[in-house]
């Protein structure tokens, strides 16, 4: 990559790689910045947008060596900065289930999960019950409030052991 020049190509940069040779691949190169340039995107997301959009697998290839060469697509920060923007209002159950539908396997969630600074989901609990509830404290609900308040954490995806120490201590 040689020199960028935000006014004329977008905040891409001009010349391109030698290896990039046919029109298609220096297309999808500029395609996959232009979206990495939007926002952050796992490796399957890219993929797919690309391959979606026509480009050849063996194209499409190429160019995420390319920009994975460059960190610009990198599924471990991707899972630790949402852990980081959305642990506090999501489940790790539901958290998963999110990336999972971005193309980040379970087993590699719970892995970035393990060594990540991650607080837990207490915070994220106790958060959500304190806007649910308005003000009130726990015991001043009615075993049916309680009720409903546990039936939707549940659905949430916490566990009933993190949502009966939230409601026990609370």
């Amino acid at each position: 990559m040689k020199e960028w020049n935000d006014k004329n190509s977008g905040g891409l940069p001009q010349g391109m790689p030698p290896e990039f040779q046919t029109t298609e691949e220096k297309k999808g190169l500029t395609r996959a910045l232009k979206l990495l340039l939007v926002k952050d995107r796992t490796q399957w997301e890219l993929t797919d947008q690309l391959l979606s959009e026509g480009y050849a697998q063996s194209d499409v290839q190429k160019i995420l060596e390319y920009v994975k060469s460059f960190g610009y697509i990198n599924d471990r920060r991707y899972v630790d900065l949402y852990l980081i923007s959305h642990g506090d209002r999501y489940s790790i159950r539901e958290m998963q289930q999110k990336l999972r539908s971005r193309g980040i396997s379970k087993d590699f969630f719970y892995e970035v999960l393990e060594s990540s600074d991650y607080e837990g989901e207490e915070p994220a609990l106790k958060k959500i019950l304190a806007k649910r509830l308005k003000g009130r404290s726990v015991e001043e609900l009615t075993y049916e409030e309680k009720q409903k308040h546990m039936a939707y954490f549940a659905r949430k995806g916490y566990s009933f052991e993190k949502i009966r120490e939230i409601f026990s201590f609370s």
